[in-house]
């Protein structure tokens, strides 16, 4: 509950399942996602799928999960879709991440083979399945030129944060996957199940960016800065939120930086409202999840580390009054407490995802770090 009490759980992903995710002899799974509908009060819970003994491992699903009622500690309804749907190569199905939208859940996967081959964008008729009925569901195959193209989740359904319009579409934005880059790319999805349409509503100019670096902590070997994907997008009000990790140099050398926007869509058009880059000297900033209030004020939760602290859990956020680009003094929410170590070798995987929500009362926000 809201005051940290333990009301169900913990469960395996593997028991909550049991047969009816994904499909072979071995199966895996992986990258859990979720999401809440306010319009609807149900919970959403995903998670990925694989079999690495079928085709090679080239393969995947998302299993869905949705409540059956407003609670989620009660029964839900599960689904099991193919990553691979139709006819053609399989690839496999990696880093999925979930969007609420008005008559739909829309999902994104990036697909591998040797390589990373192309997006697939999925939308599932969420009325259906909170029936427990049969989905209808869409697929759309996107190139290679564009990478984590992340759907936004929407909040402020009772306190003016939903689409005022029903027609609006479902929007995506991702950045490229390279140094020295400027620019962001907003997509659409339109009429999901009757004429589908999934294209560039546009691209905002940003400030300069580039991949993230390896960061320090105390007492042990580097974490792993990732890459400069986008790590969320959320909606609210017409605008969409975003961050993601960069490496640049505040003055005495590359660290690991927080860079996060806001992207206004209220027209159709993408237009950028306001972005900002947090960083400080010999300190790494890294894998930020951000989310806006129903004052216009938003808040960014990130992992800091360096040579003098333990990977620790801090927030930033700022007022609709504060002056542009900047973000408010940071508070430390939960001090690392022991040097991080993980199975691979140095530097140690960390991170891919943290997690910020609004609660539905419309100011109050809720991190995972």
């Amino acid at each position: 509950d809201k005051a940290g009490n333990s009301l169900i759980g913990p469960t395996l992903f593997s028991d909550f399942w049991g047969v009816n995710c994904g499909t072979g002899s071995g199966v895996s799974m992986f990258d859990p996602y979720l999401d809440y509908d306010e319009a609807a009060s149900r919970y959403i819970l995903g998670i990925t799928a694989y079999d690495p003994n079928v085709n090679g491992g080239d393969n995947g699903y998302a299993c869905i999960a949705v409540s059956q009622t407003d609670s989620a500690t009660g029964l839900w309804h599960l689904y099991s879709f193919d990553g691979n749907p139709g006819t053609g190569t399989d690839y496999f199905f990696d880093y999925p991440h979930l969007g609420v939208g008005q008559n739909a859940l829309y999902l994104s996967a990036n697909m591998f083979g040797a390589s990373f081959v192309r997006n697939h964008i999925f939308a599932f008729d969420k009325n259906a399945m909170y029936a427990g009925n049969a989905a209808n569901s869409v697929k759309i195959d996107v190139g290679a030129a564009n990478f984590t193209i992340q759907p936004a989740k929407m909040h402020g359904f009772t306190t003016g944060g939903w689409p005022t319009s029903a027609s609006e579409p479902h929007y995506f934005v991702d950045a490229p996957y390279r140094n020295n880059q400027a620019q962001l790319t907003v997509w659409k999805f339109s009429d999901p199940f009757g004429t589908p349409s999934f294209t560039q509503a546009g691209t905002v100019t940003v400030n300069s960016y580039s991949l993230p670096v390896n960061q320090k902590q105390l007492g042990g070997s580097d974490m792993q800065g990732n890459d400069n994907r986008l790590l969320d997008v959320k909606y609210w009000g017409g605008k969409l939120y975003t961050a993601h990790t960069i490496g640049c140099n505040p003055g005495s050398g590359t660290v690991n930086c927080v860079r996060w926007y806001v992207i206004n869509v209220s027209t159709g058009v993408p237009a950028l409202a306001d972005q900002g880059t947090f960083a400080s000297n010999a300190i790494g900033r890294s894998f930020p999840a951000i989310a806006p209030n129903a004052c216009g004020d938003l808040l960014v939760g990130y992992t800091q580390s360096s040579t003098s602290i333990y990977p620790s859990v801090y927030v930033a956020g700022r007022e609709a009054a504060d002056p542009a680009g900047q973000l408010k003094n940071e508070l430390l929410v939960h001090a690392g407490e022991a040097v991080y170590t993980a199975y691979d070798t140095a530097p140690r995987r960390w991170g891919d995802y943290l997690g910020m929500a609004i609660d539905p009362d419309g100011k109050t926000f809720w991190h995972v770090g």
